[in-house]
């Protein structure tokens, strides 16, 4: 069976990441903590520094993810009515579909 996702068994290089865009260096430098390269952006368009700060947070998006899709009921009962069941319910499925994207399984 497999293992409920965390952000504790993910396999991705742990966060907090770090932006980097320096005078020195022409990319967007995405570092760990601990100074790692994580990624980095080549292009300098319209979409560069923000492609990299969203990159930047992808450790604290999967892990807000992560956290919301345990938190959410598969109760019925739990609801004061269907109609928001069913809409969380989707919700909860478009999360496990992003978690199993990020964690390299069919989304």
């Amino acid at each position: 069976m497999k293992k409920k996702p965390t952000i504790d068994n993910a396999t991705h290089t742990p966060g907090p990441w770090v932006h980097d865009q320096g005078p020195s260096h022409p990319h967007n430098i995405i570092r760990s903590a601990s100074g790692k390269y994580v990624a980095y952006t080549m292009d300098h368009d319209e979409h560069s520094s923000s492609d990299a700060r969203l990159i930047t947070a992808a450790p604290e998006l999967l892990s807000v993810l992560i956290h919301f899709e345990r938190v959410l009921s598969d109760d019925p009962d739990d609801y004061p009515d269907m109609q928001l069941f069913r809409i969380m319910q989707d919700a909860r499925a478009a999360a496990l579909g992003v978690i199993a994207k990020a964690e390299g399984g069919a989304a």
